[in-house]
């Protein structure tokens, strides 16, 4: 029992910088679907523009884009067949995220 006590105070302490720096970071969600029919759009790709960052759409047509800066940045989401279409969203940190 006393292994298991200080792993988790090992890890506790080592994962505490990890919480500190992260909760400064917000979070992009979203949904892609044809605009036509209203269905959703499975494994779009959706990218933040100017960065690296961005996800694919789950069988919801659902995307998460996580531990983003807060601002206003320009998401594009492709799928093939379709056109690209891109938005300006805003990220938010903490409960307003």
């Amino acid at each position: 029992m006393k292994k298991l006590y200080i792993l988790i105070i090992v890890l506790g302490a080592f994962l505490y910088p990890f919480t500190i720096y992260s909760s400064d970071l917000g979070k992009i969600e979203g949904e892609v679907i044809d605009k036509e029919s209203g269905n959703p759009l499975i494994l779009a790709n959706v990218l933040i523009k100017g960065t690296s960052l961005g996800s694919a759409t789950n069988v919801d047509g659902k995307y998460f884009i996580y531990n983003i800066k807060p601002g206003d940045y320009h998401v594009m989401a492709t799928v093939m067949g379709y056109a690209a279409a891109t938005k300006k969203v805003t990220s938010c940190t903490g409960a307003n995220s």
